[in-house]
């Protein structure tokens, strides 16, 4: 079969199962894609990094490697710097199936923190040498970790990468364009949904038809009113289709 390849910069792929270390398994390949970003966090930006969505980790992953730099100069160069470097994969599910975040180390970043395992048994050992080529490092989460929308997942001594890979629909898009610099709270992209009505302005609309049945006054008025309080209350809310920041 083919292989699966991501960007790690514009025109330069990597082999996706060897980077993520199995193939990803699409919940609904009928209707699902999987889609790839790559954040790259330059020496002078925010180290820590963000869960984009809520989400569930069932399996971290340290794989060790090379710390070349992830600059995309270099990037353009060297082929498969993604995947000979050393990262930590945090894979899981979110409501739409797969979903995983990977943080890659790069020169001078070999120490990569997970906060949810910086107090446990099973804390990674990262940054043990330029050419630390040990065996991988797979953890089974027991229970499994939920990580709320902006909830900080961990950090980096110095900048470096994420990268994100996922399963949406395939109406899910983008936000961002490339080299576009973003900070946290930006929304990466969102996932369009059908223009309905949503069930609470639905009940708010039946309750009216049901006190319009049973008051005298003229059912005409009434209802202009009750139209117009519902098209106030959607003007002051927000509502539209999913959205990942």
């Amino acid at each position: 079969s083919t292989q699966s390849t991501g960007e790690q910069v514009k025109g330069v792929r990597y082999p996706v199962e060897r980077f993520l270390g199995s193939s990803p398994a699409l919940k609904d390949p009928v209707n699902n894609d999987l889609f790839y970003c790559v954040l790259y966090l330059a020496p002078g930006d925010y180290h820590l990094f963000h869960s984009p969505c809520s989400w569930t980790v069932d399996k971290v992953i340290h794989f060790p490697g090379t710390l070349m730099s992830v600059n995309p100069s270099v990037c353009k160069i060297v082929r498969n710097i993604l995947v000979l470097n050393e990262r930590v994969l945090l894979s899981g599910s979110w409501k739409h199936g797969y979903f995983s975040y990977t943080a890659v180390g790069a020169t001078n970043v070999g120490s990569i923190r997970i906060d949810f395992l910086k107090d446990s048994a099973d804390a990674i050992q990262t940054n043990k040498g330029f050419l630390s080529f040990t065996k991988d490092t797979e953890i089974l989460l027991e229970p499994q970790q939920d990580l709320s929308r902006g909830e900080m997942v961990g950090g980096f001594n110095f900048g470096s990468t994420i990268v994100l890979m996922f399963e949406a629909p395939k109406s899910f898009t983008f936000n961002l364009e490339t080299d576009e610099t973003i900070r946290l709270g930006n929304p990466l992209g969102e996932i369009p949904t059908e223009d309905t009505e949503d069930p609470v302005m639905e009940d708010l609309r039946d309750t009216i038809d049901a006190v319009v049945k049973t008051i005298s006054e003229p059912t005409d008025q009434i209802k202009k009113l009750g139209d117009e309080m519902i098209e106030h209350i959607i003007d002051s809310t927000e509502f539209g289709g999913d959205k990942m920041d």
